[in-house]
C-alpha cells in the first residue's frame, strides 16, 4: 500500500501528453497534483511505501513499486516480509510453503544433477571436492580446516563469547527447540483469541496461515496485523477482508444480503455522480448505500462537507443515499438491516397500527425496546408511548420537554418499530395520541446520512432548517459524540485549559469524523 493518496508532478515535455489523456491539465515546468494510482510507471518519484503484512514503511521510487506489484494489483511485501510472499506464491501454485517439498521439484532436480554430475548433489562430485581440498591445502596446509588445532580453538571461543555454547550447532537446536514451544504457545493463545470461524493452520516467523471457514481460503497474516483487526472487532480474513481497505468486508456482507434477497444493484458505480464512486446502487428503488470507514472516511482523508455534497449531489437525481458508518455495522448491522429492508419492501412481518393497543411504556422497557431497534440507542425522554400488539411493545415513540428563548417546546426524540417489523401506521397512531394531551410545538430532528425525513411530513410537521455537518470522535474504533470531550469536560480532566477542544483530542491521537448534520422539523399546533 503507499501511503500518499496523491503527488506532486512538474511537467515536462515527456509526461504532458501522458497525464492529458487521464483527466489532467498539465503545463511545462509547472507544478500539479496526481492521485497516486495516475502516476507514470516509469516515475522515479519517491513514494512511501507500507507492507501489507507487518505495516512497516519503507522508501521506494514508484517505479519499482510498480513493478513489484505488477501495476499496483499485488500486495507489497518489505524486505522482512518477502519469504511470506514466497510461501504465498508456492502455497498457492503447489499447495507446500517450500518447492523443495514436492516431490517432482526434488525429483527433476536430483535427475538433472545426475544427468550434469552423476551425483544427487554437487558437494557429492570430485570436481567440488578436488576443489574444497586444493584451497584448503592452499590456504593451510591441510585438507580440512577443522584439522587446525588453533581454528578448532577459536571457532569454540568465538561460539562460547556469542552464544555460550562450544559449538553453533549446540546453539542451533538450542533455539529450534525454544522457537518451536515459543510457536505452540503464541498458536494456542490466538487459538483462544479468534471466533471458531478461523483456523489456524500454522505459525512460523510472526505469520499466521489461517482457515477461515465462511469463505474457505487460506490466507497468511502477521500478528501485528491479526491483533489489530481482532481488537478492532473486524473480519481478519484478508481474502474477505483485504489488507489496504479495512472496511471491504462491509461490501461484502451487504451484497450478500441483498443477493439473499434477490434485490438487482450495481457496485462501485461512477457514471451517476461524474466519476465519484457510488459504493452500492440500487436502481429498482432509487436507493443508494455508501459505506463510511471510520478511519478512511475521517478529517484525515476526507473534507468537512464530503458526506454531506455526495448526500446533495444524489438528491438531485432522486436518489437517497443511506450513510452505512463502519462502527454502526459492526455493533448495529441488524438495525441496519432492518432499515434497508424497510426502504425495500421486503419486510415480511406486518402488522397494522388500528389492531394495536397504545400504553405508556415504563423507562426500562424503553431503554431495552431502543438499544435493540433504533441505529442511535437510548435517550431519555419523559414520555414514552408504545404500540403493543398481542401483548407485545412493537413499536414505540419518545417525548422530552425542550426550553428555546423562555418558551418550553415539547422534542419527539426517538421513533422506531420492532426489528423487521413494519407496523402499519404506527406513527401517526402513537403522534395523535401525543396530542391529545399535548397542544405545544413539537420539534425533532432527523440525522441526513441515514433518513429522509419523509415522515415528519406525513404527520404534519414542517421543514425548518438544517445544520452544519456535525462531527464525532473517533475512540477506540467508535464514533463518540462531540458532547463527551467538550473543552469543560477535558479540563476538568486535567488537560490543558489554554488549548483548544480539537488541540487537545488530536494531541491525544483521536481524530474527528464529518456526518452529514441533521433537519430541524416543526409542528406547530
Amino acid at each position: 500500500m503507499i501511503k500518499e493518496k496523491e503527488i506532486v508532478v512538474i511537467g515536462h515535455s515527456r509526461n504532458l501528453s501522458y497525464y492529458r489523456l487521464r483527466g489532467y491539465d498539465p503545463k511545462i515546468r509547472v507544478e500539479f497534483i496526481v492521485k497516486v494510482e495516475d502516476i507514470m510507471p516509469g516515475s522515479a518519484y519517491k513514494i512511501h511505501s507500507i507492507c501489507d503484512i507487518c505495516g512497516r514503511e519503507t522508501t521506494n521510487t514508484f517505479k519499482d513499486y510498480y513493478s513489484y506489484t505488477s501495476g499496483l494489483t499485488n500486495m507489497f511485501y518489505c524486505k522482512v516480509c518477502k519469504t511470506i510472499k514466497s510461501k504465498k506464491t508456492c502455497l498457492d501454485k503447489y499447495g507446500v510453503d517450500n518447492p523443495m517439498k514436492v516431490d517432482d521439484i526434488k525429483n527433476s532436480l536430483k535427475n538433472s544433477l545426475k544427468v550434469k554430475y552423476g551425483v544427487d548433489h554437487y558437494s557429492s562430485t570430485e570436481d567440488y571436492k578436488s576443489k574444497y581440498k586444493n584451497t584448503c591445502l592452499s590456504k593451510y596446509g591441510i585438507e580440512n580446516t577443522f584439522q587446525v588445532d588453533s581454528f578448532k580453538e577459536k571457532s569454540k571461543k568465538t561460539s562460547n563469547e556469542k552464544y555460550g555454547v562450544d559449538h553453533f550447532i549446540n546453539l542451533f537446536t538450542t533455539r529450534q527447540e525454544s522457537k518451536r514451544k515459543k510457536e505452540k504457545n503464541t498458536k494456542v493463545k490466538y487459538d483462544n483469541l479468534i471466533d471458531d470461524n478461523f483456523s489456524i493452520m500454522e505459525y512460523e516467523s510472526d505469520t499466521f496461515l489461517i482457515n477461515h471457514k465462511v469463505c474457505g481460503g487460506n490466507f497468511l497474516i502477521g500478528s501485528g496485523l491479526l491483533r489489530s483487526r481482532t481488537n478492532q472487532n473486524v473480519c481478519i480474513c484478508t481474502i474477505c477482508n483485504k489488507i489496504g481497505n479495512k472496511f471491504s468486508f462491509i461490501e461484502t456482507e451487504l451484497c450478500s444480503f441483498l443477493n439473499e434477497n434477490n434485490i438487482d444493484y450495481i457496485k462501485n458505480s461512477r457514471k451517476l455522480l461524474n466519476g465519484k464512486e457510488i459504493d452500492i446502487y440500487i436502481p429498482n428503488f432509487n436507493l443508494a448505500l455508501e459505506i463510511n470507514g471510520v478511519y478512511w472516511h475521517s478529517e484525515l482523508y476526507k473534507k468537512k462537507d464530503y458526506h454531506l455534497n455526495k448526500t446533495i449531489e444524489c438528491n438531485k437525481l432522486d436518489i437517497h443515499l443511506l450513510h452505512i458508518w463502519e462502527d454502526d455495522w459492526k455493533y448495529k448491522s441488524e438495525i441496519i438491516k432492518s432499515i434497508i429492508s424497510n426502504k425495500l419492501n421486503i419486510i415480511k412481518n406486518r402488522i397494522y397500527a388500528r389492531n394495536c393497543v397504545i400504553r405508556s411504556v415504563s423507562s426500562s422497557d424503553s431503554r431495552k425496546f431502543l438499544d435493540k431497534n433504533h441505529i442511535q440507542g437510548f435517550s431519555s425522554s419523559q414520555i414514552k408511548l408504545g404500540l403493543y400488539h398481542n401483548d407485545e411493545l412493537v413499536s414505540l415513540m419518545t417525548f422530552g420537554d425542550r426550553y428555546t428563548n423562555s418558551k418550553i417546546e415539547y422534542e419527539l426524540i426517538r421513533f422506531c418499530n420492532k426489528l423487521n417489523t413494519n407496523v402499519i401506521g404506527s406513527a401517526s397512531k402513537l403522534f395523535k395520541s401525543f396530542l391529545k394531551d399535548n397542544n405545544k410545538i413539537v420539534i425533532s430532528y432527523s440525522d441526513i446520512s441515514m433518513f429522509d425525513g419523509k415522515m415528519y411530513a406525513i404527520l404534519g410537521f414542517e421543514f425548518t432548517s438544517i445544520s452544519d455537518p456535525n462531527y464525532y470522535w473517533v475512540v477506540d474504533g467508535i464514533r463518540k459524540h462531540r458532547f463527551n470531550y467538550n473543552k469543560k469536560k477535558l479540563i476538568s480532566e486535567g488537560f490543558d485549559p489554554n488549548k483548544t477542544e480539537v488541540k487537545i483530542m488530536h494531541d491525544r491521537g483521536y481524530y474527528r469524523i464529518w456526518g452529514c448534520g441533521q433537519k430541524k422539523w416543526t409542528y406547530f399546533p
